[in-house]
């Protein structure tokens, strides 16, 4: 009888030695992403690497969508809009007692600033992410090109927003493949100098016409005005903004469209962001916005949602009521909500798109 246990414990044993063993091999904690997006399987091609493009692009539009959309946030830390919720605790109306270090600033009860440190930190993971990779792999250069200029404009989105929301920040300029923690705080000028000449590159190798919804010349331009603004960069600014109009695939719109031209108190601003307007076809062109990020057809609920949580700053005096067509009752004399609702009813020119 204690034969066989003894066999049976000898038995166990070696089951249990050979288990650790095995256990204990390396290979066995070795990645193998065989169904999954990851940088190892997915940037081995054209195709890769503008799919992952669109996840760039898809972080990028998010800042507009859902309840509590962030670009609210945006909006009333500045002298745009000023939160107009009255009937809930949580809202940055008292920004002294609710914007603190230790408040939740990512929450569409509260805030989005949060959101923004976060997305545009993945923002610049994904682009660097590209940018590094993309040398590795091999495929046209001029397809090459395309994909770093769109690279760079998103990743200068991420730094000109990130910069313009929090000052001097840290930076990262190509894929971290393991922990990094001695981030160094970089000036604004200096990062501001360096996505301009990003984007000035990107401008050369980005063409003019592209899928609707993705980067073109035109955005790339639109952006880096902005920057050479923030640079101070005048001339240069006025150069970059001037070849979008007059490059023949845009110009200054000054013609009424869409579901109210008829309507002699409204204006061509008003037409331009009028939801039925987006991306319609028009007798003499089609508009094409310079970076479109809504698709044509929107539920009416989330159309006029930032207009329901916040108000513009210049009304803030009087008591607002937004109506489920888009615009703003208040007790000031019609052609102030108008104002509103439309812009400066004088302004009649903005930027859009006609044809090749």
């Amino acid at each position: 009888m204690n034969k066989y246990i003894n066999k049976n414990i000898s038995g166990v044993m070696i089951v249990a030695l050979l288990t650790l063993f095995i256990s204990c091999s390396k290979s066995w904690l070795e990645p193998k992403p065989l169904s999954f997006f990851s940088p190892e399987n997915t940037l081995i091609n054209e195709a890769g690497f503008k799919a992952a493009l669109a996840s760039c692009a898809n972080s990028f539009r998010q800042e507009y969508y859902e309840d509590g959309a962030p670009i609210i946030t945006e909006n009333i830390f500045s002298e745009m809009a000023v939160e107009g919720t009255t009937d809930k605790f949580g809202p940055a109306v008292n920004m002294n007692l609710l914007i603190t270090p230790d408040a939740n600033l990512n929450s569409a009860d509260f805030n989005r600033i949060g959101w923004y440190w976060e997305r545009n930190w993945l923002q610049v993971r994904l682009a660097n992410t590209i940018l590094t990779r993309l040398g590795d792999v091999e495929f046209a250069a001029s397809a090459k090109n395309i994909i770093k200029g769109k690279a760079f404009f998103y990743r200068a989105m991420a730094y000109y927003r990130l910069l313009h929301q929090f000052g001097d920040i840290p930076t990262s300029f190509k894929e971290l493949s393991e922990p990094k923690l001695d981030f160094e705080t970089v000036q604004r000028e200096v990062i501001l100098q360096r996505i301009k000449k990003e984007l000035d590159t990107a401008a050369i190798d980005v063409p003019w016409i592209q899928d609707k919804g993705d980067v073109n010349k035109a955005s790339i331009l639109h952006l880096l005005t902005k920057v050479n603004l923030a640079l101070g960069n005048f001339d240069e600014a006025i150069a970059a903004s001037s070849a979008i109009i007059s490059n023949g695939t845009y110009k200054l719109m000054v013609n009424r469209f869409g579901t109210d031209a008829s309507n002699l108190s409204r204006n061509v601003i008003w037409d331009l962001h009028r939801p039925a307007n987006k991306s319609i076809a028009v007798d003499c062109f089609n508009p094409m916005p310079l970076n479109f990020c809504f698709p044509k057809n929107i539920d009416a609920g989330f159309e006029t949602g930032p207009q329901v949580e916040i108000t513009h700053a210049e009304y803030f005096s009087s008591r607002r009521l937004a109506t489920g067509g888009g615009t703003m009752l208040d007790t000031l004399p019609p052609n102030r909500a108008i104002q509103y609702a439309s812009g400066n009813p004088s302004a009649t020119q903005a930027i859009v798109a006609t044809p090749a």
